[in-house]
């Protein structure tokens, strides 16, 4: 039983610690609206993670109805969402200053986080070739299998709950002129990101 939370937590965790789209997200979040909203998009990503999981547990044909992967459809539509984050980035303006975080921002927050890990063909690609060879190799060693997506849930929540506690830890140090690089930095890798998905 603890063997397939543990497995499940080092594929969360390993996925969700190198820095992507919703890793971006996440920072930009932190350091704009606190731990409150880096965590909460960081949680939409792993609630993502958990459910490809699942799925992934459940069959290849149902990870492939729920992932399409290999749609250009589904790609394109990572992308738009993508450019459009992007374009908010690198537009021309006042940036935002950190400050305390709304009450109303924990949910949009979780949603963009769901929504751009959901649209990643990556990680449904990821999760189709790691969760079935981990748990046809512990399958004998006893304990449901429904924990794995559990763990996978855990290990990638706490990443985001490392990288948002630390990034909102020192958020209200930032200068101005470093939001607006930070911005800008993000903003371009978010569009590095969109173009790799069409082309």
């Amino acid at each position: 039983m603890l063997q397939h939370v543990v497995t499940g937590f080092v594929l969360g965790f390993t996925w969700a610690a190198p820095i992507g789209p919703t890793g971006l997200l996440c920072l930009q979040a932190s350091i704009v609206g606190g731990f409150r909203s880096g965590f909460a998009a960081g949680l939409g990503a792993a609630t993502v993670h958990a459910l490809y999981g699942g799925a992934a547990l459940a069959g290849a044909s149902m990870l492939d109805g729920l992932s399409a992967g290999e749609s250009p459809l589904v790609r394109a539509a990572a992308a738009v969402l993508l450019f459009w984050l992007s374009a908010r980035l690198l537009t021309p303006g006042k940036p935002s200053k950190p400050g305390r975080s709304a009450p109303t921002q924990g949910f949009p927050c979780y949603a963009a986080g769901a929504l751009i890990t959901l649209l990643n063909p990556f990680t449904a690609l990821y999760f189709a070739a790691t969760v079935p060879a981990v748990a046809g190799a512990g399958g004998a060693a006893g304990g449901p299998l429904v924990l794995l997506p559990l763990g996978i849930f855990a290990g990638s929540a706490c990443w985001w709950l490392t990288l948002s506690g630390l990034v909102s830890g020192v958020r209200l140090r930032f200068p101005t002129g470093s939001i607006r690089r930070i911005n800008r930095a993000s903003g371009i890798g978010l569009l590095v990101m969109g173009l790799l998905l069409i082309v």
